[in-house]
């Protein structure tokens, strides 16, 4: 593979000696811009491919060749060599813009043998703008003016922002002291709420015939905002909308839908009856607004009776004490809850949390815990309450005789168990049973428990 790849670039050179042109140049660089009174310099790089000495005539052609100050237009060069020869041009007043030059390079001894490149020479006015960018940001627009001066000078540039009608919506100025380039930024914030539509964003340099436009456009934004405004009493409650038009297009046949539970809504001070219906137990009214400008509020208002629904207040308030109650004696009932602390990569600690609420007394209290085959409980480390352990092939049980427990009483069983397989480790539910005071037995147990 070594040797293919070796004959491949022996190749490659010996194709690019072979075809390579017999006269080949270079002008770097081939865009120079320049004041009047000073100079312009290109280094044309000529490289003579052939396999003898030869001489080379350097003509130009173009606008202005008078700028060109004397240098060489003859050039000795050995074979299969390079050589680099300047080409200073000093422009004068008079003349501004682009200009374009041939530069062509021919062989003495063989005219067949030549090579041409263009160069630019730009000669600005004293006085041009460059560039005008215009970015839009919710309402700010970010205006980045270059300007170009041949010397430097104080100018006052003018900012305006114009409709499609022509119409200026937003203007501003600013004074700068231009030499040669510079970037000239500013901001303009536009009103607010304006329309959707086309924009022109224009500046001007006051004191000359200097100016530049941009267009942008402004995407239409539906905003409707609609605000509530509650006046209640024990008897009734009175509902006032607005609806304001908060984005830059008209909004037409804008439609308001409220609802309320039938027995509650009783008359609508500014929604025409007829425009109401029922359905799925509600009273749906329904208003339709022509339209709203962008910036304009309009108002609906209406009110509601409390009279007819007294009664079933006072249901929903029955079922909500019965709630309350049944979560209270549920939170009274005797808990157990289990949970792991992880001491290192495979050694975890168990813990157990009985926990004896409110008013039970409790006797006869026995707590288990199974760890399965795949974890070995650490007995020797257990300090605190040692339960009965008893290891089988298909795990090991721990039993706790904890005796009675009284009211509000909790008590916090451990044990460290060492995971004998990578990965999770499922921990059964741990359970406890107990007999009440009554002598009613009491069964509960914890949440699974996976230890990773």
């Amino acid at each position: 593979m070594k040797k293919i790849m070796l004959g491949f670039v022996f190749l490659f050179v010996f194709l690019n000696c072979v075809y390579a042109a017999p006269l080949e140049i270079q002008v770097n660089p081939q865009n120079i811009t320049a004041k009047p009174f000073t100079t312009a310099n290109y280094k044309l790089t000529i490289t003579n491919n052939q396999d003898v000495n030869d001489s080379f005539l350097i003509s130009l052609s173009g606008e202005n060749l008078f700028w060109r100050m004397t240098g060489v237009i003859l050039k000795k060069i050995d074979a299969n060599s390079s050589d680099t020869v300047n080409m200073v041009f000093y422009p004068t007043d008079g003349y501004r813009g682009v200009f374009e030059y041939i530069v062509t390079v021919s062989s003495t001894t063989n005219p067949e043998i030549k090579a041409s490149k263009k160069i630019y020479l730009e000669v600005p006015p004293d006085l041009k703008i460059n560039n005008f960018s215009v970015t839009k940001e919710g309402n700010v627009l970010d205006l980045k003016l270059r300007i170009y001066s041949i010397k430097e000078k104080n100018l006052k540039i003018e900012f305006r922002v114009k409709d499609s009608k022509g119409n200026v919506i937003a203007s501003d100025s600013v004074m700068e002291s231009i030499n040669g380039n510079k970037l000239v930024t500013k901001q303009i914030k536009m009103p607010d709420n304006v329309l959707a539509g086309e924009y022109t964003a224009e500046a001007k340099i006051e004191g000359t015939n200097l100016s530049v436009s941009k267009s942008f456009s402004v995407p239409e934004v539906h905003n409707v905002v609609k605000k509530r405004e509650v006046k209640e009493n024990p008897l009734y409650k009175q509902v006032r909308l607005v609806i304001t038009n908060e984005g830059n297009v008209p909004e037409k046949n804008y439609r308001i839908t409220e609802s309320s539970s039938i027995d509650f809504m009783t008359g609508l001070v500014t929604l025409p009856e007829k425009n109401c219906y029922d359905r799925e137990g509600k009273r749906i009214c329904e208003y339709v607004i022509d339209e709203i400008q962008p910036g304009e509020s309009k108002e609906v208002t209406y009110t509601i009776s409390y009279l007819p629904t007294y009664t079933v207040y006072i249901v929903l308030l029955l079922l909500a004490l019965g709630f309350v109650f049944f979560s209270f004696f549920r939170a009274a009932k005797p808990k157990i809850n289990k949970k792991h602390i992880k001491k290192s990569e495979n050694r975890h600690s168990i813990v157990l949390e009985i926990k004896n609420p409110f008013y039970h007394y409790l006797k006869d209290v026995v707590v288990k815990d199974w760890v399965s085959p795949l974890g070995h409980v650490l007995s020797d480390e257990i300090k605190a309450v040692k339960p009965v352990i008893k290891r089988l092939e298909t795990g090991t049980e721990l039993v706790w005789n904890l005796g009675s427990m009284k009211p509000r009483e909790e008590r916090v069983l451990t044990y460290d168990i060492k995971t004998l397989v990578q990965g999770s480790l499922k921990m059964p539910r741990a359970k406890a049973k107990m007999v009440s005071k009554d002598g009613r037995k009491i069964k509960i147990s914890s949440n699974p428990l996976i230890i990773e």
